[in-house]
């Protein structure tokens, strides 16, 4: 048997497990004299995933500022993999990859105590990053309940505070600020951002002014190069009122104080420092694969926000880079490791979808070199549910109303 583990089940591993199940199952439709390609690939996958819901995470700013969409964000994984008979959920935590000998040691959701062991021959790392709770789970949460109230105390907050401080001009800054202003059209809405412009991480210089536009017609204050001194609260977010002074001196009375910044790649199974870029992602070649000259690390791959690949850390790209490495790995499966994986490449023009509350926005599309479109196609392609009937669909559930 081949056994493929995958560590994580966000989108990018989801994506992946989904593809490599359908593209090994696929060759059984073809026959030959005396056999029937396809029963003879043993084939197991297992996803492991320490909490019990997938977690829209296109939704989550929209459920910080409004908690009737919180239900559309925790969707359950009952059904994920229905249909796809060679695919295993397992709701564990790992513990440590011992990668000398291709054994994963985890310790089982209904078994705290259990240390257990797992053999694999191909290893994908789906691991994600972490960043500001709710926006992303924190490492603690691990149950329905425990999103949602941590949903409901961020909402009940922002509600209760006048004056509120966005850090971080990127994504995640902007949407948040929309959500917010859509919600509370007369709350003070403030935006800091430590770069020179807006979207400082992204390939989309022909948005930047656009989206400029939009933030300061709604009244959203905006400061550029600046930057909080130092606490030990940072990266946390903050509710009551204080003054917030930045390195420049600039002082800002604020009733709370919203993170869109510091997201941290989740690397902390791979323990080989060689492995790990200075700007600590795992390094990956570009077919995905660990880039490593030892032997151990053959047959190990990295998708989404945990590599250094230079895929924008988008969620979109992460299950794109899952179902490109899934083919791949059907296709050496199949050939008895006699084909080559290839190299995933994005597209020469970045996509970006922004919404700005759930009736418009503004995007980049992948034509004419990077075309700009604004409030209708933005809406189509996201801002009204966030996508989140695609993602209900492809977890095999029906959305909620």
């Amino acid at each position: 048997m081949v056994h493929i583990a995958v560590i994580g089940g966000g989108p990018g591993g989801i994506a992946f497990a989904q593809q490599l199940s359908k593209s090994l199952s696929s060759s059984s439709s073809f026959s030959f004299p005396f056999c029937k390609v396809g029963t003879i690939l043993d084939v197991q996958i297992t996803v492991f995933e320490k909490r019990e819901f997938f977690f829209h995470a296109p939704g989550a700013l929209r459920a910080m500022v409004d908690n009737s969409y919180t239900p559309k964000v925790l969707i359950p994984f009952d059904k994920v993999f229905e249909g796809y008979p060679n695919v295993e959920l397992k709701f564990a935590s790992v513990d440590r990859i011992d990668y000398d000998t291709k054994t994963i040691h985890y310790v089982s959701n209904n078994q705290e105590d259990t240390l257990t062991n797992m053999r694999y021959d191909y290893l994908v790392l789906a691991t994600g990053s972490s960043s500001s709770s709710p926006s992303k789970p924190s490492a603690s949460i691990t149950t329905s309940k425990q999103m949602m109230d941590a949903f409901t105390s961020t909402a009940d907050n922002i509600q209760k505070s006048d004056r509120i401080l966005i850090v971080g001009g990127g994504v995640v800054g902007i949407e948040l600020a929309g959500e917010l202003r859509y919600t509370y059209p007369d709350k003070k809405i403030i935006l800091l951002d430590s770069h020179g412009e807006l979207l400082s991480r992204q390939n989309v210089p022909k948005l930047r002014e656009p989206v400029k536009k939009i933030l300061l017609d709604h009244d959203i204050e905006l400061h550029f190069n600046e930057r909080i001194k130092r606490t030990d609260k940072m990266g946390i977010n903050q509710f009551g009122t204080q003054t917030i002074t930045t390195e420049s001196g600039l002082e800002l009375e604020v009733d709370a104080i919203l993170w869109s910044i510091g997201m941290k790649p989740n690397v902390e199974l791979m323990t080989d420092s060689e492995c790990i870029s200075n700007n600590r992602f795992i390094k990956v070649k570009p077919n995905l694969e660990v880039d490593s000259t030892k032997e151990k690390y053959q047959k190990v791959y990295v998708i989404g926000d945990a590599s250094n690949h230079p895929t924008p850390k988008l969620l979109f790209w992460a299950m794109q880079q899952g179902q490109h490495l899934a083919k791949n790995l059907a296709s050496l499966i199949q050939s008895n490791g006699q084909t080559e994986m290839t190299e995933f490449t994005a597209l020469s023009s970045e996509i970006l979808v922004i919404p700005f509350g759930p009736e418009g926005g503004i995007s980049q599309l992948p034509l004419f070199g990077g075309l700009v479109v604004g409030n209708y196609p933005t809406k189509l392609i996201k801002s009204k549910d966030l996508m989140a009937d695609m993602f209900w669909t492809m977890m095999n559930q029906e959305i909620p109303e």
